[in-house]
């Protein structure tokens, strides 16, 4: 069985409400539900990242031992892609 990475689509540049819209376009695209940030105005980016930190194992006594970290891959890429011109082919090795 195929352990599958947690995956995060945020849908950058939801500066207001006439944006908001755009963003369900994301869904497209096959990678889950899309986060509305905006990195002008900052909106989105706590409640993204609150979903990120969820995700990350706890470590025993609030310690960061050097080797596990190095082992582990939870964060495997970082990726910008347009939903208009994505080509999937690109995305299933990421």
């Amino acid at each position: 069985m195929v352990e599958r990475k947690p995956t995060f689509l945020a849908a950058n540049k939801v500066d207001d409400q006439n944006h908001e819209v755009g963003m369900w376009e994301y869904l497209s695209m096959g990678l889950g539900e899309p986060n509305p940030v905006s990195a002008l105005h900052g909106s989105g980016t706590a409640d993204l990242l609150d979903l990120v930190i969820a995700t990350i194992p706890e470590l025993e006594n609030n310690s960061v031992v050097e080797d596990e970290v190095e082992s582990e891959t939870w964060l495997r890429s970082l990726s910008s892609v347009d939903p208009m011109s994505v080509n999937r082919r690109y995305l299933t090795n990421s």
